[in-house]
């Protein structure tokens, strides 16, 4: 049990590392640490419980979002990828009030709502909220798709731990697809920042 903490306190690691890149290849990087990390826990776990769907959903995510996903990304970068960074002030406090306002709504939810199950929990919760601050601060569509699989990894992250798992791997491939088509044909061909005026038009 002792492990399947360990692997999921990385990922929120992983998550907290992409809140601090401006650089997006490096928060891409983060992404794909992310994805490697949840897909291993899976595999662990469908090992430890001898549930063979498990494993497959773990392999599935390594390729899918530790692999595809990410490639997709990164062929998308204009310029020189090492150095193409999205242009944002006020890392350091949106960063803040990122983790704060991460961590306090995630144990509210935990406390109030799921005090029945197991605190591991936390984890996804709080992930699924720097992914949300995430979209909010950041105005590249990079970012924006970063944000998006993100709330997905926390969502198949916190399913693995209450639903069933049939579901989980429907849930997983169906939210895959989604990504696919969002990089493929929407987002990325768009320009890769948006303005203030341009969001509030939708």
């Amino acid at each position: 049990m002792i492990y399947i903490y360990i692997i999921s306190a990385f990922i929120m690691i992983a998550a907290l590392y992409v809140q601090t890149q401006q650089y997006i290849r490096a928060m891409i990087r983060g992404i794909v640490i992310e994805a490697m990390l949840l897909g291993i826990l899976s595999i662990y776990i469908g090992i430890i419980l001898k549930e063979p769907d498990l494993i497959i959903l773990g392999i599935l995510i390594v390729i899918l979002r530790g692999f595809l996903i990410s490639y997709m990304l990164e062929r998308r970068i204009p310029g020189i990828k090492e150095i193409y960074r999205e242009k944002h002030s006020g890392l350091a406090s949106s960063l803040i009030f990122s983790i704060v306002f991460s961590l306090v709504p995630a144990f509210f939810i935990y406390y109030y709502i799921f005090n029945i199950l197991s605190n591991i929990i936390v984890f996804p919760l709080i992930i699924l909220f720097l992914a949300l601050f995430l979209f909010i601060f950041r105005k590249s569509t990079f970012a924006h798709v970063m944000a998006y699989i993100e709330e997905e990894n926390a969502m198949i992250l916190l399913a693995i731990f209450i639903i069933p798992v049939p579901f989980i791997i429907e849930a997983s491939v169906l939210l895959d697809v989604f990504a696919f088509i969002i990089i493929a044909f929407i987002v990325i061909k768009e320009k890769t920042r948006h303005e203030p005026m341009e969001e509030l038009r939708g």
